[in-house]
């Protein structure tokens, strides 16, 4: 985790098909804005594909506002914390029950060891509007999305995960609400941004999760299909290759991808 999210060990109740956080997890305080400080929020997606993405992953995300998501590429996981406990326990629930592809490969779940904490002045901060995405309003032609990935690169931790054009704005991607925190502040301290107005932008993952079902017989169709692309391919080269190599003979690297 970066600085911003400290982190404690917490055993969440074992990883049943319900689990039920406990009422204090998923305490909210609406009239001041405030939300819950600990709380079981943190999933984690393993048995990942090799090549998957932060924007493979908030592709798939839904049904509630995420606080941060981290990969990690020794394992290929990726730790998902959303903002109130409840998301959280309903997506676990529903990829539990309708499984999830990505890149065409199914995708476990399970409860993180060690749940985000969510610091009081990021929780101030998503109560004033707060989240990992934003938008620049009346962007200066110089500014390309190759010129924000440089004035940003210092923020430890951060990732873009998108940038991109539209009506003379600029929508900015981020993994982490307090990475974008930084990252807005950032810009807004830069003279190429002077003239701009840097804004939160929605959360895509908050959309219902009933946007995620998909039947499985296309998924594993699509799986299925993959392979076979695959296959072909490999006969292909074999064919070509008057040495035959083997896979003993082939040095594989690590190619899982940690960003866009």
């Amino acid at each position: 985790m970066n600085d911003g999210h400290k982190t404690e060990t917490v055993v969440p109740e074992p990883a049943l098909e319900e689990i039920t956080p406990p009422n204090d997890a998923v305490t909210r305080r609406p009239r001041h804005a405030q939300y819950a400080k600990t709380a079981i929020r943190t999933v984690v997606l393993y048995d990942l594909a090799e090549t998957t993405t932060h924007a493979d992953i908030t592709d798939v995300v839904r049904g509630g506002m995420l606080l941060e998501v981290l990969i990690k590429t020794h394992d290929r996981s990726a730790q998902i914390s959303f903002l109130h406990a409840e998301s959280a326990q309903a997506f676990y629930n529903h990829v539990r029950r309708h499984d999830l592809y990505i890149r065409q490969k199914r995708v476990n779940i399970k409860w993180s060891d060690r749940q985000c904490v969510l610091p009081g002045h990021v929780s101030h901060k998503i109560g004033s509007g707060a989240t990992r995405n934003l938008i620049v309003r009346r962007c200066s032609p110089e500014v390309t999305a190759e010129s924000i990935r440089d004035d940003l690169e210092h923020i430890h931790n951060l990732v873009i995960i998108r940038i991109s054009f539209e009506a003379g704005s600029c929508f900015i991607q981020t993994n982490s609400v307090y990475n974008a925190m930084f990252a807005r502040t950032c810009m807004m301290s830069r003279y190429k941004y002077k003239g701009s107005k840097v804004e939160w932008d929605a959360d895509g993952c908050t959309a219902p999760l009933e946007s995620l079902v998909v039947s499985k017989t296309q998924a594993r169709a699509a799986a299925a299909w993959s392979k076979v692309e695959l296959t072909a391919m490999a006969n292909r080269f074999h064919i070509l290759d008057p040495g035959g190599l083997s896979s003993e003979d082939t040095d594989e690297t690590d190619t899982f991808a940690s960003q866009p």
